[in-house]
Order: structure tokens, then C-alpha cells, then sequence
């Protein structure tokens, strides 16, 4: 048995797509799950005592910790009554040997920015809640991922991490003196929670050999002809969409992928946690 073993993950370092192919050719990805499975999901929030919300969210075996801290500041001169999140991804060496220690990989640069895309619409959570005083004070939420394990798919796990650490978060009521411009935090007040608009239903799948595979395990990201991520609401409108690598995607594609977003583990588990 351990010949064998060895025996099949050679054969998978030489030869990794015809490894993966084979598998497919059976109905089965090397995992054992179907084209369309997706991996176990497990989280837990409030983990973090020092942040004012957090998560850490398991997919399969890519695991994400999401931590949110609160600022008080300014609000930019083109939206004065509107707060802003501030989404960053953290994809280090520890947690895949794809990276390499220095500046951010361009990956993570992308996620980032295209979740600060996402939340900067409006349509997640409402920015005008995070107002304090319109024009003079607002509420900035700085959202970090820290990717502890990534064996594929994090952008779906980081943008599900961030909206249930987001649902948890609190802020304290603040009141501004504007003759001292001095903001003092009103402890003996009940603390505001960050107002979710709808849920984000990210579905990322990849596309081998005219196959549709749904939560892509890390090599299967590596070996896949191009990749797709669909974020929709919970009515299935689009939110955003955007694509990896040069294939073409027909539209029955992406509808498949829509279809199927809202049987998402993701969607179950954020409504079973928030009925």
C-alpha cells in the first residue's frame, strides 16, 4: 500500500494534469468529492478578544482568520455622510510554499482589491450607518484576513470570514465636543452593530477539460484552464464576476454557477446562524 502511494503521488508531481484527468474520467476529483461537492465548511466568531469582530472559517483545508478593528476619522470629501471598510488579504509564507517573504504577492493585491470593490458599492453593508456626524465624523472598519492555511478557493473563504466577523461587530456610540474636537466613547451606552444590506454569495469554480469544478482544492487551481468567480445575492442578481486565464465561458456556465450558488454551505450556514 505505501508503494502504491508513493507510486500515485509521483505519478501526480510528473504528470499533474493527466493525474487529475484520470480521476475525472471516473466521475470523482482526487479528494474523492463529485465535480460539483463542495468541502466541509466550519467557523467560529469571536475569537479574537482584542478585535471588535472576527472569524475563523475552515474550507476543507484551507482555513482564514478574520479580525475587524474600528477607527474614528474623517469621511472623504465625496461621500460625507458614508463610513468605508478597508479589506486587506494576507497570503504569507507559513501558509503555502507558493509565497515567498517580502512585499505581497500580486494575488493577494487582487483580492484585496476586489473586495474592497465589493463593499465599496454599498450593496453588503450599509455605509451610511457607519456616519457619525455627516461632513465631520465616520467610522472606518479596517478588515484583515490572515490566510492561515491556503489549499485553494481563499477569496471565497476570505469574502465569507469577512461578512461573519462583520456580523458580529460592534461599535461603541462616540460623541464629538466641537468646540474641543475631542471624541469621547460613551461606554454606558448600548454599542451599535454593523447594519448587513444582504449576504454575498461567493462561488468560484474552475474549468478542465470542458468540466465544471466547484471549490477548487489548490492544486486543482494549479492545473485548471482558467477559473471563474460569481458573487450573487441571495435573489441570485449578480454582484460582481470576473474570470482567471483565457477560456472562453459560455453563458449556460455561468448560469450553472449561479444556480448552484444558493446551495452553497456558505448560504445555509449564514442563515441557520442568524434566523
Amino acid at each position: 500500500m505505501a508503494k502504491l502511494t508513493f507510486e500515485a503521488q509521483v505519478y501526480k508531481q510528473i504528470y499533474p494534469r493527466e493525474f487529475l484527468s484520470r480521476f475525472l474520467q471516473n466521475g470523482l476529483r482526487p479528494d474523492g468529492r463529485k465535480v460539483d461537492q463542495q468541502r466541509p465548511l466550519e467557523t467560529a466568531v469571536d475569537c479574537i478578544s482584542t478585535a471588535d469582530g472576527s472569524c475563523l472559517l475552515k474550507l476543507g483545508k484551507t482555513s482564514v482568520l478574520c479580525g475587524v478593528k474600528a477607527h474614528v476619522t474623517q469621511p472623504s470629501l465625496a461621500h460625507a455622510n458614508k463610513g468605508y471598510i478597508v479589506p486587506n488579504v494576507d497570503l504569507n509564507p507559513m501558509c503555502s510554499p507558493s509565497y515567498r517573504p517580502g512585499p505581497p504577492p500580486d494575488v493577494a493585491q487582487v483580492m484585496s482589491e476586489q473586495l474592497n470593490r465589493l463593499f465599496e458599492s454599498g450593496e453588503i453593508v450599509d455605509l451610511n450607518e457607519l456616519c457619525i456626524i455627516a461632513g465631520k465624523l465616520v467610522w472606518v472598519l479596517h478588515v484583515d484576513v490572515t490566510v492561515l492555511c491556503d489549499d485553494g478557493n481563499v477569496f471565497d473563504a476570505a469574502l465569507m470570514a469577512i461578512q461573519m466577523a462583520l456580523q458580529k461587530t460592534k461599535l461603541p456610540r462616540v460623541h464629538l465636543d466641537e468646540e474641543e474636537m475631542i471624541v469621547s466613547v460613551q461606554e454606558d451606552e448600548k454599542p451599535l452593530f454593523v447594519t448587513m444590506k444582504q449576504l454575498a454569495i461567493p462561488v468560484t469554480v474552475g474549468f478542465f477539460q470542458n468540466q465544471i469544478l466547484f471549490d477548487l482544492s489548490k492544486d486543482e487551481e494549479l492545473n485548471c484552464d482558467g477559473t471563474m468567480t460569481v458573487v450573487v445575492n441571495p435573489t441570485k442578481n449578480i454582484m460582481s464576476v470576473w474570470k482567471a486565464g483565457s477560456i472562453a465561458v459560455p453563458l449556460e456556465s455561468i448560469q450553472t454557477v449561479i444556480q448552484k450558488s444558493y446551495d452553497s454551505h456558505f448560504a445555509k450556514a449564514f442563515y441557520n446562524r442568524h434566523k
